[in-house]
């Protein structure tokens, strides 16, 4: 049977580098998230990620 364990994300790539997007602006935060979908799922349009992820906040 496939178990889940759900893990902070400092335990998964650690303390420093959560830390450091913390003063990250949220809109390059959603643009990353974008860029990320697109590169693993090349053929996901605009719309599907913006329902996915929510809508783009303001710059």
């Amino acid at each position: 049977m496939p178990v889940s364990v759900l893990l902070p994300p400092e335990a998964v790539w650690g303390y420093e580098t959560v830390t450091k997007a913390y003063d990250e602006k949220p809109f390059c935060s959603w643009e990353k998230v974008v860029n990320r979908i697109k590169e693993v799922w090349p053929n996901a349009d605009d719309k599907e990620i913006s329902s996915l992820i929510g809508k783009k906040p303001e710059e």
